[in-house]
């Protein structure tokens, strides 16, 4: 049996805080850690699936299911094969996979997200556990009189002891009361059909978590429930804001979800919530990422140009007084005195940006307060970078939209927040395929060029755009974890469109090798 580090350093501060006092039996507590370590892990290392270790298929019945369990122990068993060290590990593989088939729970876990919702279910099983032996233990110590401090240590306190264990609320001591908890003690949904029941469950906490699993786990099957919860929540913030609707159209994005798309364009418009919009703009680009076969109609490329051209209506007017400092008048200069003081005033600010960067602070807009900033133009970008990118199939269509994509994009590429600046040069690229605009692209990742917040989402960006001479650039960039730059170099070469044996590719292999 074998302990984890964080095993054996939580025991093992426990036998220290508790020295000179009564006892928590260590040994046996050790032998629990090394239980629970042993289960976790022979749930999450056996990564075969789980039907074909038994035989069976996803529609097996619960009948066939342990009619194959029978027949795979009987024949795998050690007392068939002595001595064999192969069958006993496919012994255990066998019992592994049908205590997770014959249970209800786990087998609908497993069958909507794989091992990896199967994973999430046993490590909250697995916390509830060792929950529930801290409360034992605790209550041992309130028995010996526990101090303050000892609670302290455990996070604990007297008061929220039956909340751990579940149990019916304390009685008053007047006398008052008490009726039993009808109801699980926690938000975690035991199913689908659970988690989408909770979206409209009495308890706030249960909504949000349900918005999160649902989204988490990409439930296909719940994206008419979320779109009920993007239209009609009721939930409201302090300052009039709608927080699971923002949620909801967050998780419609992560599910790809094309039939909300009308939805989300109808919460594009929406005046009273800034941030509603702005995940509502999120949302679009996502499922547009996501569904790269799909050709936007004209009601969402007209949604999606409408709010873009907002910044040319209400940011032109400020355009004098975000390039100027305040109290200068240039109006009355020659043109050669006036180039000069405007461009001593761009170095300034650059200067500026580069004093911001030095001290590791991302400009992302939030002091702006403008028109500059009222619209959600990074993610409004790169939706309409999709939309350009697929209408250019279509010459006809793109000849009608091509001038007035290109005037509402183009002003934004100097935008005084990077991530919006790069999102432009992206959808420029997409839309006109310039190289000026890739390399844009590349030389915001040299060395100090911008903050590496920004730099990880150019990365990425320089992934989807997926064209090989990106590879370089993003592999030399100093200021992002290798993991990005990875992740992001895959994705150029999986839409290349070119057979991974061709010899363009090797480059990029070379440099898969030096990351890795």
């Amino acid at each position: 049996m074998f302990l984890s580090l964080a095993d054996i350093r939580r025991c093992s501060l426990r036998d220290r805080r508790w020295s000179g006092r009564r006892r928590a039996q260590p040994r046996s507590v050790c032998w629990q850690c090394a239980q629970r370590n042993a289960s976790t892990r022979r749930q999450g290392v056996a990564r075969e699936d789980l039907y074909r270790v038994l035989g069976a298929t996803r529609d097996s019945s619960p009948a066939e299911i342990r009619r194959a369990f029978l027949e795979q122990s009987q024949r795998w068993h050690p007392d068939r094969n002595p001595g064999d060290e192969r069958a006993s590990e496919r012994f255990e593989a066998v019992k592994t996979a049908y205590q997770v088939l014959r249970d209800a729970t786990l087998r609908a876990a497993y069958d909507e997200a794989g091992f990896a919702g199967l994973d999430a279910v046993i490590s909250v099983e697995s916390r509830h556990e060792r929950m529930k032996d801290a409360l034992k233990e605790v209550q041992q110590l309130e028995r010996d009189n526990a101090s303050t401090e000892e609670l302290a240590f455990w996070g604990l306190d007297g008061s929220n002891l039956a909340l751990l264990e579940g149990a019916e609320p304390v009685v008053p001591s007047d006398g008052g009361a008490s009726s039993a908890v009808d109801q699980p003690t926690d938000a975690r949904p035991r199913s689908v059909a659970e988690a989408i029941a909770n979206l409209n469950h009495p308890d706030e906490g249960y909504r949000y978590y349900a918005v999160w699993w649902l989204s988490r786990f990409r439930v296909r099957e719940a994206a008419d429930a979320l779109v009920a919860v993007l239209r009609h929540s009721t939930d409201r913030t302090a300052l009039g804001g709608y927080p699971l609707r923002r949620r909801a159209a967050l998780a419609l994005g992560n599910l790809g979800a094309l039939e909300a798309l009308t939805f989300l364009q109808e919460a594009l418009g929406n005046d009273e919530d800034w941030h509603l919009r702005h995940r509502a703009a999120e949302a679009i680009a996502k499922i547009l990422m996501q569904q790269p076969s799909y050709m936007p109609n004209s009601q969402l490329t007209e949604a999606l140009l409408s709010r873009l051209e907002t910044f040319q209506s209400e940011a032109h007017n400020e355009t004098e007084s975000v390039t100027l400092p305040p109290g200068f008048d240039l109006s009355a200069l020659d043109e050669a005195k006036r180039a000069r003081l405007l461009e001593i005033f761009a170095k300034r600010r650059a200067d500026e940006a580069r004093a911001r960067r030095s001290t590791q602070t991302p400009t992302l807009g939030v002091d702006l307060q403008s028109a500059m900033m009222q619209e959600p133009y990074e993610w409004l970008l790169k939706a309409l970078g999709y939309v350009a990118g697929r209408m250019r199939s279509d010459p006809a269509v793109w000849a009608r939209y091509e001038d007035r994509f290109v005037s509402a994009m183009r002003p934004l590429t100097k935008h005084p927040v990077p991530l919006v600046q790069y999102a432009a040069h992206k959808a420029m690229y997409q839309a006109t395929g310039k190289v000026e605009h890739l390399h844009a692209l590349h030389g915001a990742l040299e060395f100090g060029a911008e903050h590496h917040f920004s730099q990880r989402v150019l990365v990425r960006d320089l992934g989807e755009l997926g064209q090989l001479e990106s590879a370089s650039a993003i592999a030399n960039c100093a200021m992002v974890e290798n993991s990005f730059k990875v992740f992001a170099i895959r994705q150029i070469i999986q839409r290349c469109n070119l057979q991974l044996t061709h010899s363009a590719l090797d480059p990029l292999f070379h440099l898969l090798d030096d990351l890795l």
